[in-house]
């Protein structure tokens, strides 16, 4: 299949998020316009306790409008180590450290965006602090035990469900229905 070419790119909007409008030269000939958003690098983190519970946040997400149970994650800043992200977040949000952390690949947020959101498992977490998100977030830290974890990813209530599924497959504990 041949590529598209890229003719010209024109900013849209530029805030946290930065949005393109691209026109492209289609393999055909005829052109098409996209808004393509950018937004770096996310990071996302299963955290498990040295007893097996899931580390997770209760916090209000302005996408959907409401109070999620989440598992904690965030924007990670230009030249910062992805895994040090993740800790960084993992710490913000909840005040828990890793003792180890495993690194499960990436993924693209949508097929329109330029932000890539990473996978991380952190093993082995123990509180070391107090949470200290930013002045915008507001966390409630929440354990669940593996039961609960499973079936709060299968819900659906869960913004960062595939880096659910993901750990939860990692760590062999996804099972069947």
């Amino acid at each position: 299949m041949d590529e598209w070419v890229l003719e010209s790119q024109r900013p849209v909007y530029d805030g946290w998020l930065k949005i393109a409008r691209r026109t492209y030269v289609l393999p055909d000939g005829r052109r098409s316009d996209w808004d393509v958003l950018a937004g770096g690098h996310a990071v996302a983190v299963v955290a498990r306790t040295t007893d097996g519970r899931f580390v997770t946040a209760r916090q209000y997400r302005v996408g959907p409008s409401r109070t999620l149970l989440e598992i904690p994650g965030g924007h990670v800043e230009p030249g910062e180590d992805v895994v040090e992200a993740g800790v960084r977040e993992l710490l913000e949000e909840t005040g828990y450290e890793p003792a180890s952390t495993t690194y499960l690949g990436s993924t693209w947020l949508a097929a329109n965006f330029q932000v890539q959101r990473h996978f991380l498992v952190a093993d082995g977490c123990r509180p070391v602090a107090e949470p200290d998100p930013g002045p915008e977030e507001f966390t409630e830290v929440v354990l669940l035990g593996e039961a609960e974890f499973v079936a709060h990813v299968r819900g659906g209530q869960l913004t960062d469900q595939d880096c659910g599924y993901r750990a939860l497959d990692h760590l062999g504990i996804l099972g069947g229905k």
